[in-house]
C-alpha cells in the first residue's frame, strides 16, 4: 500500500493578502504534483495545518476540501491549530487567522466542512487501523 503524507500546507484562498506569501508559487506546484501522483497512491494523509485561517473562515476550508475531492483519492484530513483552534482567545493574538470557536468541537469550521472526519476518526484501509482525532487545550470538549 502507498500512501502519501503531507503536512502544514497553510492552503490560503487571499492571495492578495496571504499570510505566507513566498509559498503562494510552492503551492501551486504542489497541487499541480499532488493532481499527477495522486492516482499512483491508495491513500493521502494530510496533517494540519491544512488552511492559515480555516477556525477564522470556513471558505478557507471549503477550498481546501474541495481540491483534495478533485485529486479522487481516499484521504484522512487531521486539522492543526490553524484549522481548529486550540486555545480561547487566540483571536486576541492573531485576529483574523486563528481563532478560537466558542461551539463544541463537533460544530467548528472544520467539522462543518469536513463532516467531522479528522475529528475522530478510526477505520481500517487495507489491514491498516487508522486514527485520527483532534482535541482543543484543556479539553473544553470533555474528550478524555
Amino acid at each position: 500500500m502507498k500512501i502519501l503524507l503531507l503536512a502544514d500546507i497553510h492552503h490560503d484562498i487571499t492571495p492578495a493578502h496571504a499570510h505566507y506569501p513566498a509559498s503562494l508559487k510552492a503551492a501551486e506546484k504542489m497541487w499541480s504534483f499532488l493532481k499527477k501522483e495522486a492516482s499512483e497512491h491508495d491513500m493521502l494523509i494530510i496533517t494540519g495545518d491544512l488552511t492559515v485561517k480555516g477556525s477564522a473562515d470556513i471558505n478557507e476550508l471549503i477550498s481546501v476540501k474541495d481540491k483534495l475531492d478533485s485529486l479522487n483519492i481516499r484521504y484522512l484530513p487531521v486539522p492543526g491549530n490553524h484549522d481548529l483552534c486550540p486555545l480561547k482567545e487566540m483571536e486576541k493574538r492573531y485576529p483574523g487567522i486563528e481563532e478560537y470557536e466558542y461551539t463544541d468541537i463537533f460544530s467548528t469550521n472544520f467539522s462543518k466542512a469536513f463532516k467531522n472526519e479528522g475529528i475522530r476518526y478510526s477505520g481500517v484501509f487495507n489491514d491498516i487501523m487508522l486514527i485520527g482525532l483532534a482535541i482543543r487545550n484543556k479539553d473544553p470538549d470533555n474528550q478524555s
